[in-house]
């Protein structure tokens, strides 16, 4: 079992009280032992990172986080068979699938570096005796917040953009699983960067995130996580102004058409709702089938999961539980099991894939993130109608649309109010200069692309007279 440590002005140490928590596997084994950090770890971390941030040119020069982040994306490249091992022993990831999570996430550190070349941080206008300037200047002090289901891939989604904007960080992973974000911060510590650029605090979310959030050091908060807490992040960093950026939860829907190509279209449906034991924020959880193709696509989609001989469990056996307790409470209010084993949900067992329908539109499975693999089926006639129902859903992250009609398509990529949304494809189809976003409840603020790099920036702008 490997023992880790916060990184807290430039040195890896143990938190001040020598306190720890484990983090445990599906079995319930022992794989990881972190510092159950307090107050006095943060403030340290926080104080030294500001410090800094005041004094080292690194963050007003370009040239020199362009070569930082360049050192950063090698060595990351380097050692990618470690940082899966890494992202397997905590999350419980099948192999395969955190090998693709860690290459994706590695190309974001490249897109960054591409995205910071072109940046111009200062412009200048010539008007009559002035000089005007538009400038961007890094927002300050960024607390980063990791969750669980994908430790690394969210960590490179932020910290490449943050660090090109000139920004120090304080980075806080989720308890569940935080060795590849460790593993990270191991690799920029190894690099001509500054040692105190980035902070590691490792501890309980409700006590040093809570601590994170409501310091007054703090410039920045950007949260990727459910939607109930990022509620709380809103209410603890109200105490000072700081702007917030924040990536939550989603219901995602999935509209299957009758002139799709089914076959291509259930490979892709399939893809989402199974995509890392469905614990993604973006994975598809409601399949609305045009009602003439309905039982036809219910009996192929049958079919398609009975020849998948494995599943990925959940992380814990108290989410794997969570999982079975929403399933049997709708089944209780009259859904039927179209697929899964009903048994299995009194068993001990990792709830392994369900597709249900006669789901109640005011139920608690269709409304809210269940983050298991739970597929909940529903028929419709207009087109226009059920978009309609998707735009007034309480979240606005992902959506999927498979048809072949062009008029359909258009129609539905320039009304839906989603932040991504997918066209005949899955959501393994992503790409780099693409920007992450939410609408409504799944929440604001951009990440990745350069969007991602001037979600870290502010503007001043300067009126100086020509001497």
């Amino acid at each position: 079992m490997k023992t880790s440590k916060n990184f807290i002005n430039g040195k890896w140490v143990h938190g001040k009280k020598k306190k720890y928590y484990y983090i445990k596997n599906f079995n319930g084994e022992k794989v990881s032992k972190y510092p159950d950090s307090d107050k006095i770890d943060l403030d340290n971390a926080i104080k030294s990172t500001a410090l800094v941030f005041e004094k080292n040119s690194f963050f007003k020069s370009k040239n020199q986080r362009l070569k930082v982040l360049n050192e950063i994306y090698f060595k990351l490249k380097k050692n990618i068979k470690s940082i899966i091992n890494a992202e397997v022993s905590e999350t419980g990831k099948i192999y395969e699938n955190a090998s693709k999570e860690i290459h994706s996430g590695i190309e974001l550190w490249k897109s960054a570096i591409q995205v910071l070349k072109k940046t111009n941080f200062r412009k200048k206008t010539n008007i009559k005796k002035q000089i005007l300037i538009s400038a961007l200047e890094p927002i300050g002090l960024v607390g980063l917040i990791i969750p669980w289901n994908y430790p690394f891939i969210v960590s490179c989604e932020r910290l490449p953009f943050i660090i090109a904007a000139g920004c120090p960080v304080i980075l806080k992973p989720s308890e569940y699983a935080s060795a590849s974000v460790s593993m990270i911060i191991k690799i920029i510590s190894k690099t001509s960067a500054p040692k105190q650029l980035i902070s590691l605090v490792h501890g309980k979310g409700k006590k040093i995130g809570k601590l994170l959030v409501s310091d007054n050091k703090i410039n920045m908060i950007s949260f990727t996580g459910s939607t109930n807490v990022a509620k709380d992040i809103i209410k603890n960093s109200s105490s000072s102004i700081k702007k917030l950026s924040l990536e939550l939860g989603g219901k995602n829907p999935m509209i299957l058409t009758s002139d799709a190509n089914l076959e291509k279209s259930l490979k892709y449906i399939t893809e989402n709702f199974l995509e890392n034991a469905g614990q993604a924020c973006i994975a598809g959880s409601i399949l609305f089938i045009e009602s003439k193709i309905y039982n036809k696509t219910k009996k192929r989609l049958i079919n398609k999961l009975k020849k998948i001989r494995s599943f990925q469990k959940p992380i814990t056996k108290l989410h794997n539980q969570n999982i079975k307790n929403f399933i049997s409470s709708s089944i209780k209010k009259g859904a039927k099991i179209v697929y899964g084993d009903k048994k299995s949900l009194k068993s001990n067992k990792a709830v392994e894939p369900f597709i249900l329908e006669g789901v109640n539109r005011n139920e608690k499975l269709f409304l809210e993130e269940i983050f298991g693999t739970v597929l909940i089926l529903k028929s419709f006639k207009s087109f226009k109608n059920i978009l309609n129902e998707l735009n007034k859903n309480k979240y606005g992250l992902a959506v999927y649309l498979y048809s072949k009609n062009k008029t359909k398509i258009k129609y539905f990529e320039e009304n839906v109010r989603f932040g991504r949304v997918w066209v005949n494809c899955s959501l393994k189809s992503w790409h780099t200069n693409l920007t992450i976003g939410g609408f409504r409840n799944s929440g604001y603020g951009s990440e990745t692309s350069s969007e991602g790099l001037k979600n870290y920036l502010v503007n001043k702008s300067i009126i100086s007279m020509k001497s």
